[in-house]
């Protein structure tokens, strides 16, 4: 089964299903309907799931019985018939048009329907050739920003975040072994295994009795959008979320050698080639050959690889060239710091001004974790700020977090909360609340809210 999709995953379809109706120029109270819904789910501070074990759905404020059922059926099957029907209606490059900066929903509906504009090229194009000069809504100083953002976006670099992107593989992973019955070893490699901080496309390596069978699977996905290309041992597609996705079928006595090469880095593998070759032997995807006698050897595992030029496993986040050979060659490979590391959370925001858990269960929540420490961090008040804290309100707020404090220190429990503020910072560069306040808190984070 699917690993079920998160309250973030879920606002986000119920938005893309808001923009794309509004694209369609359907009815404004549905497509706000969409909107409300989204905004509630992403608000929410416990997960869909357990809500919907309590039946509590459509007690949330914005989620009626049409929602919650979709909820449901994206809670079952990570998908939803009725987001991918309205999808079809519209081309995908027209949605592509919503990355364009300043270009909504509705302007793209009107550049499509009125002028025939399906693709951010298709509109840069009509842009530099006067075809949106005279179109409501684009005077020159409008068309001048349209293509410097045109041209921004083209020249981004278009990369996804590690925790998106693991997301995404961890799905992909996960349904791809449910389908495909012959694939015996599965991972994600290249930056991704590699746990670069972004990340360009996903690389799936499977290891498989049936590369054609496992293929043919992959590229039938419910993850999958559309096809790039598909071949015997290797496909490329597309993913909903704009992902491009790789997969790489190969023979399982293979796993170990293939592994290790796609997960890289570049540098680590020549590198690596080097030391192999130093030792008489040559390496690839396929494994090692002994140069002198071109006899293959298999290697089952990444450990397998590394033991035959002598040395440990080498983890794949360092494999950088870095100076990783030289310390596994002394045995002195650091300990990467795990999610279990994480001992405290020092910027968190209650509901003494915009959050939406009060303290204790924000302290009961850090304490499951496993942490030993929290600092609430709520914004001052300023501007606009919602229901920011000024040094009265602090001072009350000290008087809970200290009974809180008390309580764990008398039952025995390693936990403290800390006093903190997001205080901002002002136009002269002052801060707005007064030294004195300041100076009674544990943690100060200064924000900048407005132009300096």
């Amino acid at each position: 089964m699917a690993e079920t999709l998160t309250n973030r995953e879920i606002a986000d379809v119920f938005t893309a299903i808001a923009d794309t109706m509004e694209v369609l120029g359907e009815d404004v109270f549905r497509t706000r309907a969409y909107r409300r819904a989204s905004d509630a789910i992403a608000d929410l501070a416990l997960p869909l799931t357990t809500l919907r074990a309590r039946g509590d759905l459509t007690d949330v404020p914005g989620i009626g019985k049409a929602i919650a059922d979709k909820v449901a059926e994206l809670l079952d099957t990570g998908k939803l018939e009725f987001y991918e029907k309205l999808r079809a209606k519209v081309p995908e490059g027209v949605l592509a048009l919503l990355h364009v900066p300043n270009v909504g929903p509705r302007t793209a509906g009107r550049l499509y329907t009125e002028l025939g504009i399906s693709s951010v090229a298709a509109l840069k194009e009509a842009a530099e050739a006067g075809k949106l000069n005279g179109v409501k809504g684009f005077g020159p100083k409008t068309i001048a920003a349209l293509l410097r953002d045109i041209a921004s976006a083209e020249t981004r670099d278009q990369r996804t975040l590690l925790f998106d992107a693991l997301r995404a593989a961890e799905g992909l992973i996960e349904t791809l072994r449910a389908a495909s019955p012959a694939v015996q070893e599965a991972s994600y490699a290249g930056s991704l295994r590699r746990g670069r901080e972004t990340i360009g496309d996903i690389d799936i390596l499977a290891a498989t009795s049936d590369p054609a069978a496992t293929v043919q699977a992959f590229t039938t996905l419910p993850l999958v959008a559309r096809v790039e290309s598909s071949g015997a041992e290797k496909a490329t597609v597309f993913l909903h979320n704009g992902l491009q996705a790789d997969l790489i079928a190969i023979n399982p006595a293979l796993w170990g050698a293939a592994l290790q090469h796609f997960t890289g880095g570049k540098a680590h593998n020549i590198r690596f080639r080097e030391i192999a070759l130093a030792k008489g032997l040559s390496f690839s995807e396929h494994g090692f050959k002994r140069v002198a006698s071109g006899e293959m050897l298999t290697s089952a595992t990444e450990e397998d690889v590394y033991a035959a030029i002598g040395l440990p496993w080498i983890p794949p986040e360092i494999r950088e060239n870095s100076g990783e050979f030289e310390a596994a060659a002394a045995g002195r490979i650091p300990r990467l710091v795990e999610l279990g590391d994480i001992r405290s959370d020092l910027h968190m925001h209650s509901d003494w001004s915009d959050g939406k858990a009060p303290i204790r269960a924000m302290a009961e929540a850090a304490r499951a974790r496993g942490y030993t420490h929290m600092a609430l961090t709520d914004h001052s008040l300023f501007l606009g700020i919602t229901n920011g804290l000024d040094g009265a309100r602090l001072r009350q707020q000290a008087a809970e977090v200290a009974a809180l404090n008390a309580e764990y220190a008398s039952a025995g429990i390693d936990f403290r909360i800390l006093r903190g503020i997001e205080v901002d910072i002002t136009a002269d560069g002052g801060l707005a609340l007064p030294d004195d306040v300041l100076g009674d808190l544990d943690i100060v984070v200064a924000s900048p809210h407005v132009k300096l």
